[in-house]
């Protein structure tokens, strides 16, 4: 049984995509399919989360809940030296410390985090772009607390997300330092290669490897025609759902149509606005002492996550 050495822990919108892609890209790295299996956590019976279409999105449709389907996800890692996966919400989930203690206790742990307000914001112009999300972003921070106790997808979790100092605290705790490392998303966002190489060179592969890095991942942007954007993100995902099912000629097929798909939301979609400066100064201020904490925890100065100059964020990489 294949488990594994190492994880990537989060945090959601803080470039989980391109470590995993780096990562990915390394001969002798092997990384799950699905990205984000969200085993940790989650183990045990299947749920559904509350959130408009969130049964029909990627955290409850390739949320894996049982040992054996997990293990089976590295049956095809062979000689890998360095096996893993990446599943953004490890960090948030109160309960994936725990499981990861009892099933891989000696695997290695990477997070990223980022701005926690401009984290959120990312947060929730994911849920625009997926036509999930119609209220302006301040409406949705008001509505946040219910979400969470009416149990949405942790995706919705914009603001709660960002306090980051228990949540590292937790796995510190746990594990240790040696064995879980924290990265801020502005050195993976300056820097890719110095830091991937670093990783590397803690996964004991080689560190010489250079990975594409030209890709950017998930672009913020948000659709002209909110309701045509979640006709085709369903029509996708029933796509895709329904291929194991028909016949070879006709499942074939089903690529150009998503090809189809893929384009059409492509003409429907544009560059967001940055986040509202009043929020964004709100919501710095009330994850203050929180970014304090978590400086002295990392030994880290982070007094700029305070700083009230507006965020670019609709060309970053996620």
């Amino acid at each position: 049984m294949t488990l594994p050495n190492f994880l990537i822990i989060g945090s959601a919108k803080c470039g989980t995509t391109s470590l995993y892609s780096y990562l990915h890209q390394h001969p002798q790295v092997f990384m799950s399919t699905p990205k984000e299996p969200t085993f940790f956590g989650n183990e045990g019976p299947e749920f559904l989360y509350n959130g408009p279409y969130d049964e029909h999105r990627a955290y409850h449709s390739k949320t894996i809940t049982d040992l054996k389907t997990y293990t089976a996800l590295f049956e095809n890692a062979k000689d890998a030296k360095a096996v893993g996966e990446a599943s953004i919400f490890y960090l948030y989930l109160p309960k994936a410390p725990e499981q990861i203690k009892k099933y891989v206790p000696n695997a290695k742990m990477f997070a990223v985090l980022r701005n926690p307000a401009d984290r959120a914001y990312s947060a929730y112009l994911h849920t625009v772009r997926q036509g999930r999300e119609p209220r302006p972003f301040d409406e949705a921070l008001r509505l946040e607390p219910e979400r969470i106790r009416q149990k949405w997808n942790p995706l919705w979790h914009f603001k709660a997300m960002g306090f980051y100092y228990e949540q590292v605290k937790r796995y510190f705790d746990m594990f240790g330092r040696d064995q879980v490392r924290v990265y801020l998303y502005e050195d993976l966002q300056k820097n890719p290669l110095q830091l991937i190489k670093e990783v590397f060179e803690i996964l004991e592969v080689d560190s010489s490897f250079v990975p594409d890095m030209k890709k950017r991942f998930k672009e913020s942007y948000v659709p002209t025609l909110p309701a045509l954007e979640r006709f085709l993100n369903k029509t996708k995902y029933k796509t895709t759902q329904s291929e194991a099912y028909l016949p070879g000629p006709i499942a074939w097929r089903m690529k150009y149509v998503r090809k189809f798909i893929d384009r059409t939301a492509e003409l429907n979609r544009k560059q967001p606005p940055r986040i509202p400066s009043a929020i964004r100064i709100t919501l710095q201020d009330e994850f203050r002492d929180d970014v304090f904490r978590l400086g002295d925890l990392l030994g880290t100065d982070l007094a700029h996550w305070c700083n009230p100059v507006p965020a670019q964020v609709a060309t970053v990489a996620q």
